[in-house]
């Protein structure tokens, strides 16, 4: 079996990196977990990501092991043809009221399907900001106005079907899960029957559907057919014999719904204790993966499929160079460092945020960066319900990537990432941050994008650049790759000289600092534009050291104020003298720090050995062991002792 034969017997196929996603037939599967690839010689190399084994994957198919082996060849071994294009296998176009085209929905095979836009007489990839109507709409309007029987499927395919056989029938574009609130008024007046795929997506789409119609349609059907197959649909039901008189019939006797449904709930995830017996590590081995290369947006600085993290002071022109490199993006223009190379593929840009104005900031900077206006698209809300909210990672990562999707984005932008993480995110946790990263570098994996997201400096100097954005570490941890926006140290910041420095390269290797110059744009005085320079030899550490004598003396007590007020308990004095360490704050600054701001300090055990916490003020110190909790007695300076010893580890007997 070749890989495209086993693809066509999958639902919910995608590209993904060298191979596809698709729903795992072993499990109720809601989202793809099932990677499928073509290994060595032609073997096809399957792997749940939610623990179902080969075997009951290929079980599931009707297929054996042995079928995931390529066909031998006339001289006995085995050998592998080279895979085929993907195969356009359909068209469907979906047009306005008066039945011109919008936009269309091209289907291949192995099974994928592409969205298109209308752009004068060319058809180009994703939809854009194109209006988003009904599937058929003109011939639904027509069977609405007069009251006839509109049919709503999951597909394209089998609204054709039932068209064909003389029905009305309509899909919306995206399949289940994707119902808009404006679809529904096109059924006004139209006796609405829903055909709900035999799965859980699709009884979920059928009670979303059934609801947003309700008080719009004169009744609303929902049609479970009789003996429909696991995840079949309507196509499958007639494929087995069964006649449009059937259909018919089967609608007229199911009876119109008397309220709007309930939206099925999730089903229970098994107790913990009930899935420990079937723990087990999934390896996988290496020689069975076949190697990728790095996929490069800006060779050494954006890759394909992963996360950058940019930093810098605020006001030093981070948003204007995104603008600069979305609009090389979207035109096909080279990248700064290799002017004389050939023009790319232009692609769309997706920016998320909520700080700069679209009409009087962003889109001046796009202009005059020479952008692509058509390909750029900017997510400042999420609606949910009859609100509308900041986006947050990680709650409105699917409305994130549904528009990363659709436009077929390059690049998506997060700017900045602390305005768009959500209420139940601790910037200064990492496994908070981590929370909400995760999701963003899936996604960026699953739809082959760059990310990157855009970050304010923190009020250190010196130290390892690493440590010199805001929040917790565990922010540049997650991303593969680090850049830093700074002032040239050999020009006031006024001059605009700025530098772009690599901070991080775990993939690739690390490229030669940038030199930048941000000035007024000709046209416009209030709008910044990029005027690349060449190279430099400064490095990200020689851009954020600072003479010792011209730091503020307060910066430590800034810090230790921040780094404690975000922790949700009392943190070890230890850490905190190694994370100071790594800023460039020596332990006597951190403890003269300390003095200044009346931290609370005790020992848990309280005898010789125990570990020395900090907290603010107030904090409520002394619940870090509730088998533990002791009285120290406060001295009249604020500071706290023990045993006639500075409460924090210290062999000072006063304190300083």
């Amino acid at each position: 079996m070749r890989l495209e034969d086993l693809l066509r017997r999958l639902h919910g196929v995608r590209p993904s990196g060298s191979g596809y996603a698709a729903r795992c037939p072993a499990h109720e599967d809601r989202e793809p977990s099932l990677s499928v690839s073509e290994g060595e010689g032609g073997r096809v190399l399957l792997y749940c990501h939610a623990g179902c084994s080969t075997e009951a994957v290929v079980e599931a198919l009707g297929l054996t092991l042995a079928d995931l082996m390529p066909a031998a060849s006339g001289d006995g071994r085995r050998g592998r043809e080279p895979a085929p294009p993907p195969i356009e296998t359909a068209r469907y176009t979906y047009r306005d009221e008066e039945g011109r085209p919008l936009y269309e929905v091209r289907r291949y095979q192995p099974k994928r399907f592409v969205q298109y836009r209308r752009e004068g007489d060319r058809w180009v990839p994703g939809l854009g900001n194109t209006r988003r109507v009904l599937y058929r709409l003109p011939e639904v309007i027509e069977a609405a106005r007069a009251g006839r029987v509109v049919c709503v499927v999951e597909g394209e395919k089998d609204a054709d079907r039932l068209a064909a056989l003389g029905f009305t029938a309509t899909t919306c574009p995206g399949g289940a899960g994707k119902w808009r609130d404006e679809y529904s008024e096109a059924l006004r007046g139209a006796h609405v029957v829903i055909l709900p795929d035999n799965d859980e997506p699709g009884r979920r789409h059928a009670a979303e559907v059934a609801r947003a119609v309700w008080g719009v349609a004169r009744s609303v059907r929902v049609v479970e057919l009789p003996g429909l197959p696991e995840r079949g649909d309507v196509s499958d039901w007639l494929d087995a014999g069964h006649r449009p008189a059937d259909l018919r019939r089967v609608i007229r006797e199911t009876p119109p719904l008397e309220a709007p449904p309930e939206t099925p709930p999730e089903p229970p995830e098994r107790p913990q204790e009930a899935r420990s017996h079937d723990t087990r590590a999934l390896a996988v081995r290496v020689a069975d993966v076949e190697r990728e290369a790095i996929r490069w947006l800006w060779p050494g600085r954006l890759a394909l499929g992963k996360l950058t993290i940019l930093d810098g002071d605020p006001g030093l022109g981070k948003s204007t160079l995104y603008c600069d490199l979305a609009a090389r993006i979207t035109t096909g223009r080279p990248w700064p460092d290799a002017p004389d190379a050939p023009p790319g593929e232009p692609a769309a840009v997706v920016i998320v945020t909520c700080e700069d104005g679209i009409a009087d900031t962003i889109r001046p900077r796009l202009e005059e960066a020479g952008a692509d206006l058509s390909r750029v698209h900017v997510i400042q809300a999420v609606r949910e319900g009859e609100d509308l909210t900041v986006p947050r990672l990680p709650d409105h990562i699917d409305a994130i990537e549904a528009v990363v999707q659709e436009t077929g984005a390059a690049l998506l932008v997060v700017d900045p990432i602390m305005a768009h993480l959500g209420d139940r995110i601790n910037a200064h946790r990492d496994a908070d941050v981590r929370r909400a990263l995760t999701p963003l570098a899936l996604l960026c994996e699953r739809c082959g994008c760059a990310a990157l997201v855009v970050r304010h400096l923190n009020k250190m100097t010196g130290g390892d650049p690493l440590y010199r954005g805001g929040g917790s570490i565990g922010i540049i941890g997650q991303a593969r790759l680090g850049l830093l926006l700074a002032s040239h140290p050999e020009h006031e910041t006024a001059d605009g000289v700025r530098v772009l420095a690599t901070t991080k390269a775990n993939v690739g290797a690390w490229r030669p600092s940038l030199v930048l110059r941000l000035e007024s744009s000709e046209h416009d005085p209030d709008t910044g534009v990029i005027r690349w320079g060449g190279t430099t030899p400064l490095t990200a550490r020689d851009l954020l050291a600072r003479p010792k004598a011209e730091r503020p003396r307060d910066e430590a007590a800034d810090w230790l104020r921040e780094r404690l007020a975000s922790a949700a308990d009392p943190v070890p004095a230890r850490d905190l003298f190694a994370e100071a360490e790594a800023r460039g704050i020596s332990e006597k600054t951190l403890r003269r720090a300390k003095k200044g701001l009346g931290v609370v300090v005790e020992q848990v055990p309280p005898r010789p050995g125990g570990t020395w916490y900090w907290s603010l003020p107030g904090a409520g110190a002394s619940h870090i062991c509730s088998d533990n909790v002791f009285d120290v007695p406060e001295a009249p300076d604020g500071q706290f002792y023990k045993s006639g010893h500075l409460g924090d580890g210290a062999d000072d007997e006063v304190p300083f």
